[in-house]
């Protein structure tokens, strides 16, 4: 789920997903309240891969930004 995770943001850079968003885009299931998965995929990615430009909409969910200096 991690590549597919990056794989929707990257694709889709500087706009703004709700984490049922995301987890609609690449889960077969339904949203049903799992939006710690989202959160917990991100965390994820940020520390393997030292991601820095997935940026935390607080009270949204995330976004990939290309812009450098919000980095």
């Amino acid at each position: 789920m991690e590549f597919d995770v990056l794989l929707f943001l990257v694709s889709n850079p500087n706009i703004a997903f709700t984490k049922e968003q995301i987890y609609e885009a690449v889960s077969r299931d339904t949203y049903s309240e799992a939006s710690y998965v989202i959160k917990d995929v991100v965390y994820r990615l940020r520390n393997k891969l030292e991601l820095q430009c997935i940026q935390t909409l607080h009270g949204y969910g995330y976004k990939f930004s290309t812009d450098k200096s919000a980095v």
